[in-house]
């Protein structure tokens, strides 16, 4: 059974557009549920999404008489006015896989509440496997989409760490998998982040963006590479990567930016 975290922020309405580069992509958290129950998994999963709360804590009156007003529901159900715990909890009651849905602050973002996440499956004495995903993903688009990052973590007995894409730029050369999708295992978690993704000292203060994506995001295969285990993406899942002098044989940057991969952008 593999533990999925889904995590939102409440800011963002259910249906959303993301501009990557020159490429506009469709996700958000509603969309990315409806896949899921779409496609099979190819492994039996439980879902926990772990929203991060923007401001409207208490419902908003019109939630409760949505359902009354059937020409305009499309458009309260994505306003983010109408964005509350109770339009949240009504979502994932939807889904059997989802198995509960927690409410947090949005100290350091997606990172905060995958540390939120692990310190819960710490605590439950959780020891499989693990995928940490944002809205922001969009997709899957077919059967398999979670056994196949299974079956890529379990490819090398010393795999740390994989996701959908694999970047490093090419003056900075510091490889890392973006974190709108993390696939590991509790050992790893464990071995590599005994007090979780952020060190202690950044854990309770609110980071800005960009140190957010140096010491989480890009810290966090840093510290996987350092622990000697390797990267994988299901975008290259051929390209093995280790700290080990390796050769780097896929393109380096952001590839959702660029023209012959941007359609990959955020797919999971």
């Amino acid at each position: 059974m593999i533990q999925v975290l889904l995590v939102e922020w409440m800011g963002y309405p259910l249906f959303r557009r993301k501009t990557i580069g020159k490429n506009t992509i469709d996700c958000g958290l509603a969309p990315l549920l409806r896949a899921m129950n779409r496609f099979e998994p190819g492994i039996d999963f439980e879902c926990t999404i772990i929203v991060n709360e923007h401001q409207n804590k208490s419902p908003h009156p019109i939630v409760s008489k949505i359902n009354k007003y059937s020409f305009l529901k499309p458009f309260l159900i994505n306003n983010i006015s109408t964005n509350c715990e109770e339009k949240y909890n009504r979502l994932s009651s939807k889904y059997n896989f989802v198995k509960r849905i927690l409410y947090r602050s949005n100290l350091n973002q997606d990172i905060g509440a995958y540390d939120c996440f692990y310190e819960n499956l710490r605590n439950h004495k959780y020891q499989g496997q693990v995928l940490f995903l944002n809205s922001s993903v969009r997709g899957p688009k077919q059967d398999g989409w979670l056994i196949k990052y299974k079956k890529l973590f379990d490819l090398e007995p010393d795999t740390g760490l994989c996701g959908i894409s694999l970047i490093c730029d090419r003056k900075l050369l510091i490889p890392h998998i973006q974190s709108f999708c993390l696939y590991t295992s509790m050992d790893i978690l464990e071995k590599v982040f005994p007090t979780g993704f952020l060190p202690d000292e950044y854990r309770n203060q609110q980071l800005s963006k960009d140190d957010l994506v140096m010491k989480g995001e890009v810290e966090i295969s840093s510290r996987v590479l350092q622990s000697g285990y390797g990267l994988r993406c299901t975008t290259f899942p051929d390209f093995y990567y280790k700290d080990d002098d390796r050769q780097w044989t896929i393109p380096y940057g952001d590839i959702r930016f660029q023209e012959e991969y941007c359609h990959l952008a955020n797919q999971c």
